[in-house]
């Protein structure tokens, strides 16, 4: 089995023979194309067997290529061409090989498509936020706004690997939310806020005690393969911060004589 597959999206093909009609037929490779992405590649994964390149193989896996990857896969190639040309003609290049999760009997063949997903995205080692807190010094007054914000940053580039292929990772700061340790939270919310006067973002403790602030930084992603298009990551990765510990102190009101020492 061969399956083509465009920037996460996959089109089964049954058999090599059909893919030798489909190059014969541009128009109708093109429409196959246009149909499953907007990335500028299309990637084809062949089961690693005696005799198989992108122009010719057998249907289905062989015994080698089961047998050079943990129970359950199957060792495949990776193919990379230009979208809308012919599968197989100048512009198409091995990549890579790896195993991937074998296909049920009778099933068509099946393999990840070289991406992200939103679970890779968050097992990345994003940034923490810079979390500031005033007033600065740990001590705030009960009754009285405690501002919080995060210093801005802009996107974090990060590299990895799939299927062998080299994958760049853009990392934006989108949202951020406070969770103030008694029990109340604030966000998620795009503004940062600021440093006094700006006040965008505060929270009054209503008792005395020492309290931690938890600020968490909401990331969305974007990824690039081998240095193709940008394709966004759907869903967000949340970063937690270290603790700032405050404490809430409470003033009093007191008659005194006059003068004051």
């Amino acid at each position: 089995m061969i399956e083509a597959g465009i920037g996460g999206s996959t089109v089964n093909v049954k058999q090599t023979a059909k893919l030798r009609a489909a190059a014969a037929n541009q128009a109708k490779y093109g429409k196959i194309a246009a149909a499953v992405t907007a990335n500028s590649y299309v990637y084809v994964h062949i089961p690693n067997c005696p005799g198989n390149n992108i122009n010719a193989g057998v249907d289905g896996p062989c015994q080698g290529a089961v047998d050079a990857c943990p129970p359950g896969q199957m060792m495949m190639q990776l193919h990379r061409g230009p979208a809308g040309s012919v599968i197989g003609q100048p512009g198409w290049t091995h990549i890579g090989t790896a195993c991937t999760t074998e296909p049920a009997p009778g099933a068509p063949a099946t393999a990840p498509i070289p991406g992200l997903t939103l679970t890779d995205f968050q097992r990345l080692p994003l940034r923490a936020g810079s979390s500031q807190v005033e007033p600065p010094g740990g001590n705030v007054l009960v009754g009285m706004p405690t501002n919080v914000f995060a210093m801005k940053s802009g996107p974090t580039l990060l590299q990895t690997v799939s299927f062998g292929v080299p994958i760049q990772v853009r990392a934006t700061p989108l949202r951020y939310s406070w969770d103030f340790g008694d029990g109340d939270t604030l966000g998620p919310t795009s503004q940062p806020g600021g440093a006094y006067p700006a006040l965008t973002n505060t929270h009054e403790y209503t008792a005395r005690g020492a309290y931690d602030i938890v600020m968490t930084t909401h990331y969305t992603g974007e990824y690039s393969i081998d240095g193709d298009i940008w394709l966004p990551i759907p869903g967000e990765a949340e970063v937690e911060s270290a603790a700032v510990t405050v404490t809430a102190l409470a003033g009093e009101s007191k008659l005194v004589a006059d003068p004051l020492p």
